[in-house]
């Protein structure tokens, strides 16, 4: 038999009495079978590598280096994004050095991976002076929540305030990325929007319909017939046309003349790991005059349409500043 073979008899029972793999857990828990094997194979090698432990020593201290790096050395499978991986190969290569399981050649990995890391970290806390702990987390926390697509990008966002995109190539007013990303900093300063936590700010062209829940199997519907994306309590209808098929059917109505709810525009917030991303949608009304808050503003006018835009954005970040 293969020493690193699932063997349930010389598993079964450890130094403190207790079963380890054979344990009974729930279903969905990671110590499937293929997991449990994997877990035995591991700790046959620490204890080769490791002069002098046992088998329960050996457990340990896999499941301290799996608790202080919260990442899981089998029966969890990991994102291949390369920027998240950036995070979970450094977990995982730390692991397998705290082990002494570490090769050659993933040690040079490790020490760049942590090389690269350090330096953006003394970048941002340079830059910030704020907390150390808070910057490393939040480093990995955009990188592993897919709200910074490199490590430079995630500096950015922890020193001067989120990314911005989407506002010059957008079909409504045009602005540039850059003069949105100018009139965030100066309304609220590199320490406002760090404290806002935004990690993203973008635009895009798509109507947006909320769905309350007793509604949910209506919405179903909708994405079954794809004249909408999203789910739960938002659908996504990326042209004016399946916006209104969407209306006409909530509605039950079956002329578009008929439909009560006209759109105006729309900004979202959503939260991820602690970062949030602001996207505003489609600005537009079809009857400005049924909006008090708009009686006063000249849509037909393009930069007041941007004054606006500008306004929607301030308001979003000012519910991050209130939360």
């Amino acid at each position: 038999m293969d020493k690193h073979t699932f063997d349930p008899e010389r598993h079964k029972m450890l130094e403190d009495g207790g079963s380890w793999i054979l344990k009974e857990t729930p279903i969905w828990d990671y110590f499937s079978r293929p997991a449990a094997e994997a877990y035995n194979k591991l700790v046959d090698e620490v204890v080769k590598a490791n002069t002098g432990i046992t088998n329960q020593q050996a457990i340990e201290k896999i499941k301290e280096i799996e608790k202080r790096l919260d990442y899981r050395l089998a029966g969890t499978t990991y994102s291949e994004d390369p920027n998240r991986r950036l995070v979970t190969e450094r977990q995982r290569l730390s692991a397998l050095e705290y082990l002494n399981l570490i090769s050659p050649d993933e040690q040079g990995v490790l020490d760049k991976l942590r090389h690269d890391f350090k330096a953006a970290a003394d970048e941002v806390e340079q830059a910030t002076g704020e907390d150390r702990i808070a910057i490393e987390h939040g480093l990995d926390t955009l990188l592993t929540y897919n709200m910074a697509q490199n490590l430079d990008e995630a500096k950015e966002i922890l020193t001067h305030g989120p990314v911005v995109s989407g506002f010059e190539k957008s079909k409504d007013v045009r602005i540039p990325d850059s003069k949105v990303n100018e009139f965030l900093s100066r309304t609220f300063g590199a320490a406002g929007l760090r404290k806002a936590q935004l990690g993203r700010v973008e635009k895009d062209d798509n109507f947006i319909i909320f769905i309350a829940k007793d509604r949910f199997d209506e919405a179903n519907e909708l994405l079954q017939r794809k004249i909408v994306s999203g789910g739960g309590g938002v659908l996504i209808a990326s042209n004016y046309d399946d916006y209104i098929k969407a209306e006409m059917f909530l509605e039950k109505v079956d002329n578009p003349a008929k439909v009560k709810h006209i759109y105006k525009v729309r900004a979202t917030a959503g939260d991820s790991g602690g970062f949030s991303i602001i996207k505003m949608r489609n600005f537009a009304t079809e009857r400005p005059e049924d909006f008090d808050y708009l009686n006063d503003i000249d849509l037909d006018n393009d930069n007041k349409k941007r004054v606006y835009m500008l306004g929607t954005l301030a308001h979003e970040v000012a519910h991050r500043l209130e939360d």
